[in-house]
């Protein structure tokens, strides 16, 4: 399930997918790089600002969390699905 426009994600359970740098080792030619690095992050949403959004794979505690991914929007692959409606 997609977001509306203008929906939270805080909370919610959510899978993002976004390209990240990457290192490719030995890279001794251009024939040897990698094309994109796309990763695919699932968890709970605990952060949902205009240029960021952080998703946690663990809560621990009351309310603490572990595993947090901090991923810039315009990494992001849209749409961030939610999972959990």
């Amino acid at each position: 399930m997609q977001p509306g426009a203008g929906e939270s994600l805080l909370g919610k359970i959510v899978k993002a997918s976004w390209k990240d740098a990457w290192y490719d080792h030995p890279q001794t030619k251009p024939s040897d790089w990698s094309d994109e690095c796309a990763i695919v992050t699932y968890g709970r949403c605990v952060r949902d600002e205009d240029e960021l959004i952080s998703i946690a794979g663990e809560e621990v505690g009351d309310g603490e969390y572990r595993a947090v991914t901090h991923i810039p929007r315009l990494l992001i692959v849209p749409p961030i699905e939610v999972l959990n409606a």
